[in-house]
């Protein structure tokens, strides 16, 4: 593992520039074709992409809005669900045996169709085709810069004065951390979009706009912006060069953010971390999950669900309950074998100092809630 190499093929990516000011370890694993492993998606990010494909698909074709329907989107999700490959063993088996609504409530189905409807906009649509022949100006548009080798599709440009373009971002989430700012990421992306439009249009003002479904920012490509996603551009382009095998082991850093990395499976530094019991960041494991590493004692349960005991390196012993039968191998092969689980759900309050000893990855009283996210990983023995 330690001996991971990836290379960048591509031009930098506005959407993962967030990712490499942290890691970029993480760039290269998000941005790059690789057979390593990732954790599974969340269906919400699922429903999400639908989200954003049914309003493109109906601008594209001049539907009505009230065409975007619960059912559609419903229907659309659900045959998602059987054919995306991040789709995780969690939530396939809360899928098979209690359809979507085992998955997000209608609330939050009835809530994305409304946004969906709402990204659909004949005026400003009216807005991109009277200039998309002179402007760099409409839905989904590619844009590239030779020189910032970076490239990018943007959701929505339009000319919303004669002498500024509007940059629009859709997100189906929240837009704003826990500071009411615009969170680092979003802000990198669209800045980064802001600073292609500005090559193409030198005379034109550009106006950034992030919207989410239940909170949005608004602000200009400043001087402050432009230097901001310069100098992460640069160093990209000096610490991750085009066409040249990198170990992703010197480019990974540890921190809070790798709670929330779908590759951190695949991180050969991460790995060593959680293996020889480096105490994880204070967060809110019942959002963000738990991931523990140790030896397999027992296995009990079922021909649905399992419960199974670990001894960790630190010689406590914890309990991971409700694990779907069909992701467990074997148990007579896999007893006594090293194991790392991803994504738990802690269970109760039952604690070692600061560390939980009960989790569970199907939560039976609310699905919703179960551990979507979660990956089993055999050490090789």
């Amino acid at each position: 593992m330690n001996e991971l190499r990836l290379t960048r093929t591509r031009p930098a990516m506005p959407s993962l520039l967030g990712d490499f000011a942290i890691c970029p370890a993480k760039y290269l694993l998000e941005s790059e074709s690789h057979s390593y492993k990732r954790l599974p998606l969340h269906p919400r990010v699922i429903l999400g992409g639908i989200v954003h494909h049914l309003a493109d698909s109906a601008q594209q074709r001049k539907m009505d809005v009230d065409s975007l329907s619960v059912k559609q989107l419903e229907n659309n999700f659900s045959a998602a669900l059987t054919t995306n490959q991040r789709i995780g063993p969690v939530t396939s088996w809360i899928h098979e045996r209690y359809g979507i609504a085992g998955l997000v409530s209608r609330q939050t189905i009835v809530t994305q169709i409304r946004y969906a409807r709402s990204l659909v906009s004949p005026a400003l649509m009216g807005a991109v085709s009277r200039y998309e022949k002179e402007l760099p100006v409409g839905r989904e548009l590619i844009l590239t810069s030779d020189h910032f080798d970076l490239q990018g599709r943007a959701d929505l440009i339009y000319q919303d004065q004669p002498d500024r373009l509007k940059i629009v971002d859709f997100k189906t989430g929240k837009v704003n951390d826990e500071q009411n700012q615009p969170k680092d990421a979003y802000l990198l992306q669209i800045a980064a979009y802001g600073i292609m439009v500005k090559e193409l249009v030198p005379d034109m003002k550009i106006r950034l706009e992030i919207t989410g479904i239940g909170d949005s920012w608004a602000g200009s490509l400043d001087k402050y912006l432009v230097e901001l996603v310069t100098n992460i551009i640069g160093n990209l382009n000096e610490i991750l060069p085009r066409d040249t095998p990198l170990l992703v082991s010197k480019l990974a850093r540890t921190g809070s953010h790798c709670t929330n990395c779908s590759c951190r499976c695949s991180c050969p530094t991460y790995t060593e971390a959680l293996r020889s019991h480096t105490p994880q960041p204070n967060i809110d494991y019942q959002q963000i999950g738990m991931d523990i590493y140790g030896q397999l004692l027992e296995m009990e349960g079922d021909n649905h669900l399992v419960t199974i005991k670990i001894v960790q390196p630190n010689n406590h012993i914890v309990k991971i309950f409700r694990i779907p039968s069909k992701i467990i191998p074997d148990p007579k092969k896999i007893i006594g074998r090293n194991i790392t689980l991803y994504g738990l759900k802690v269970l109760d309050n039952t604690l070692i100092g600061n560390s939980p000893l009960n989790f569970l990855v199907i939560n039976t009283q609310d699905t919703k809630k179960s551990a979507f996210n979660f990956h089993l990983q055999l050490e090789e023995g």
